[in-house]
């Protein structure tokens, strides 16, 4: 079973490249999802659980419906090495990490404007940083394909289904 976990920092555009990934009929597991289903102030929650439950508490939580599922996955919004790690003890994993520029991710959150984005760079800064702390930075730089989301829906299209193709043999 493959296993392939999307990572990037907020806004780089890993939920739009798993959406693209459903047009070849992978299922999608968003840990964000998961995380916003246990409650409501996700940035401090999530702290507290990976605090209380381990670091890879997201991952196992996933991986009960990877299990369950016996197929090919995406997992979307690896933050943490022990994520990885974990993944790895259930599937073959595959990491493809989306890089968009700072400017780019914030342009994106004033578009997007979901509760939980930030209203100004400085709170974007802060999320960021929030991120980088949680590891993200040492997921992306250990990435199997890495792809910067800089232009148009259709150039991360066309990168992330090469991609996928090329890990599913397809």
């Amino acid at each position: 079973m493959k296993i392939i976990c999307i990572t990037g920092m907020p806004l780089a555009g890993k939920t739009l490249a798993s959406s693209f990934a459903k047009e070849l009929g992978i299922h999608v597991i968003s840990m964000g999802d998961k995380v916003r289903e246990l409650g409501h102030d996700t940035a401090k929650l999530v702290f507290e659980i990976r605090e209380k439950h381990g670091r890879d508490v997201i991952a196992r939580i996933c991986g009960e419906e990877i299990k369950k599922l016996n197929r090919d996955v995406i997992v979307e919004g690896i933050r943490n090495i022990e994520e990885v790690e974990y993944f790895k003890t259930i599937g073959d994993v595959y990491l493809v990490a989306i890089h968009a520029s700072p400017l780019t991710r914030f342009k994106r959150a004033l578009n997007r404007k979901r509760n939980d984005d930030p209203e100004n760079f400085e709170e974007f800064k802060k999320r960021d940083e929030r991120e980088l702390s949680l590891g993200i930075g040492n997921v992306i730089a250990i990435a199997d394909y890495m792809i910067v989301n800089e232009g148009k829906e259709e150039d991360l299209r066309k990168q992330i289904l090469d991609i996928l193709k090329k890990i599913l043999n397809v």
